[in-house]
């Protein structure tokens, strides 16, 4: 179990179908109430065109189904 202070960096592709992909990077952090959107960490890491913005909060992966 990930402890407070714990960091993780969350790469996303953005954009769908006809609108031209890009790969955003997104740091959290974990503090006592759960994980936080770090956009000073987020911001410092992109370039000055890209705005950064919480798009989903990171979830554990449930077991997959054996087959």
């Amino acid at each position: 179990m990930p402890a407070a202070g714990d960091r993780i960096r969350v790469r996303l592709m953005l954009g769908g179908e006809g609108e031209g992909r890009r790969l955003q990077t997104q740091y959290w952090r974990r503090d006592d109430s759960g994980w936080r959107f770090d956009p000073e960490r987020t911001l410092a890491a992109m370039g000055p065109s890209e705005e950064p913005r919480a798009v989903a909060r990171p979830q554990p992966r449930a077991p997959r189904a054996r087959r």
